[in-house]
């Protein structure tokens, strides 16, 4: 595996980790909705988004999706259920990532199998 397959990899494996650590705050006990901590959320959100574009490119369905989700937030709250969302469509490309579906980043040649 080459360096740059490598830090690929690491880098999604973090920012998965990164994500499971957002903070969530109960806005209404009684009907326990919860929403993200906005800090730590538009952090990890804006890193995952970078790397998504970086790998996949822009125009992927990924990173349209992702935008797509992230342009649907009002207001700064960020529910739990957007989080849950906006982590599928980020472990759907960390899963590309790490099944090797990749065959070039920036102009590296990865030599993922595909």
């Amino acid at each position: 595996m080459s360096i740059v397959q490598d830090r690929v990899i690491q880098r999604f494996a973090d920012l998965e980790v990164q994500c499971r650590a957002i903070p969530l705050i109960n806005r209404n006990e009684e009907n326990l909705t919860s929403y993200a901590q906005p800090e730590q959320f538009y952090a990890w959100a804006t890193s995952a988004l970078n790397a998504i574009q970086g790998v996949f490119g822009k125009e992927s369905s990924h990173s349209e999706r992702f935008e797509l989700e992230m342009k649907s937030i009002s207001n700064n709250f960020v529910w739990e259920r957007k989080i849950e969302t906006l982590r599928g469509v980020f472990l759907g490309a960390k899963s590309d990532v790490d099944g090797g579906h990749l065959r070039e980043i920036n102009g590296d040649i990865l030599n993922f199998r595909g």
